[in-house]
């Protein structure tokens, strides 16, 4: 069944979703659906915590909290806003073309599909805000870290095509309001009265 082009007027979006889910091996489904749970970024984020902890010593809490209220603003605007106002289905909850795909099960062996709607990606909003902000305040920042940063939420956001719940559209649409949303707050952060408050060592 995935090998035959399904018999429908495809999207750019549906085509490159459709010919993503040919390439499928046992291996990537096992990174993916890892890569995809929000506990698989545990060691990357304790270790960027130990960067943070050097840097800003006993003031690290008012960057946590900017880290909080950014990633709490993305999943809210993706989850409350965009999602139901938009309203496009998930890929893997469109009839028409959900079938083509090759969904993954669940630890309760149903189905992996996601919520009803999928436009835009809360998990590329909230890796690329974070990650851009982090190398925002970090800086100067060793290149290596820019560099795991990046193939991070990449993988991230991959991921999330790879198991079928969204579109690359959903995916780029994310990652961009996540990049915008985060210089957002980093130039806040630098902004006079600001930096009155949190007293950081921002460059």
């Amino acid at each position: 069944m995935y090998n035959d082009f399904p018999a429908i007027h495809l999207t750019i979006d549906q085509s490159i979703l459709y010919h993503i889910h040919q390439c499928h091996t046992t291996s990537g489904d096992a990174m993916m659906w890892w890569v995809s749970q929000r506990d698989s970024s545990i060691f990357l984020y304790l270790l960027l915590l130990f960067l943070m902890m050097r840097k800003f010593q006993l003031s690290m809490w008012k960057v946590l909290l900017m880290i909080a209220i950014l990633v709490a603003f993305n999943d809210q605007l993706a989850s409350t806003i965009f999602k139901p106002l938009v309203a496009r289905l998930r890929p893997s909850h469109e009839p028409s073309f959900a079938s083509w795909l090759h969904l993954l099960r669940d630890e309760n062996g149903h189905f992996y599909k996601g919520g009803l709607y999928g436009f835009y990606s809360s998990h590329a909003a909230n890796t690329m805000a974070a990650g851009l902000f982090f190398i925002l305040i970090m800086r100067p920042l060793h290149w290596l870290w820019t560099v795991i940063i990046a193939v991070w939420i990449f993988f991230v956001g991959f991921s999330r095509v790879y198991l079928g719940v969204h579109y690359p559209s959903d995916v780029l649409m994310g990652w961009a309001i996540g990049a915008i949303s985060a210089w957002i707050f980093w130039r806040l952060l630098k902004s006079e009265r600001m930096k009155k408050w949190h007293r950081l060592p921002l460059y």
